[in-house]
């Protein structure tokens, strides 16, 4: 089956490469019911010396009561048949992590739940405490999913987090398919090994897809200095 994408996206705007990809197999002492992957783990190969650890859709109004975590993202048309990952981990120094085993979603939202009786709740992991990294890839370029914790039908920004094992200078902006700007470029500094969050709040933007172009320094301890970018397509669901 041939998938079909807007004709701005089969239009080479930059080598896209996953920056944020991790390389890790969970151990079979963490399978829980067959369903999910989750326990800690402390070190994990990354791709990149720059990297997105997290990209998730937030909300003003989001509400946390439930005794399980429940994981929300919108799957378009265009991923029917492909392979979507779905990474969890907590951003508070707990390794905790979670990986559920399903790699084939439905088109359209999509709900994972896991208790937070089983790990999270001895770790005192509440669902402001993890970051969330979904990917895919079709057509030679990779795709970011944004998720949530709370409501999608209240989403009101995303937010990205991203590392550097160096020192680094970052450019960031965002643009529709048809490769018009709609987060005017920002810039960002910050230092190795500290988790850097940006967001964009919106209003009334169509469904759609969108990308985000990453333009980034890295520092050395001595001092050279190299530069690189990266594009992360998305699709922003209305």
């Amino acid at each position: 089956m041939l998938l079909r994408l807007p004709l701005a996206l089969l239009i080479p705007f930059c080598y896209t490469q996953l920056v944020g990809q991790v390389n890790f197999i969970p151990p079979s002492k963490d399978l829980v019911e067959n369903t999910y992957y989750e326990g800690v783990i402390e070190f994990i190969n990354t791709s990149s010396n720059f990297r997105v650890k997290s990209f998730k859709a937030t909300s003003q109004h989001s509400k946390d009561s439930s005794s399980n975590f429940n994981l929300s993202f919108y799957v378009p048309i265009q991923f029917e048949n492909a392979e979507i990952e779905v990474f969890v981990r907590d951003n508070i120094d707990k390794y905790y992590y979670m990986k559920p085993v399903q790699k084939r979603w439905e088109v359209g939202l999509n709900s994972f739940s896991w208790s937070k009786d089983y790990l999270a709740s001895k770790l005192s992991i509440e669902s402001w405490h993890l970051n969330s990294y979904i990917s895919t890839s079709l057509d030679r370029r990779d795709f970011l999913i944004p998720s949530t914790f709370s409501n999608l039908d209240l989403v009101d920004s995303y937010k990205w987090v991203v590392t550097a094992n160096q020192d680094f200078i970052l450019e960031y902006t965002v643009y529709n398919e048809n490769r018009e700007v709609i987060l005017p470029t920002k810039n960002l500094k910050d230092q190795k090994n500290v988790d850097v969050h940006f967001d964009w709040v919106f209003q009334d933007i169509p469904s759609g897809f969108y990308l985000l172009k990453l333009k980034y320094t890295l520092i050395s301890d001595n001092g050279l200095v190299s530069k690189d970018n990266n594009n992360f397509w998305f699709y922003h669901w209305q």
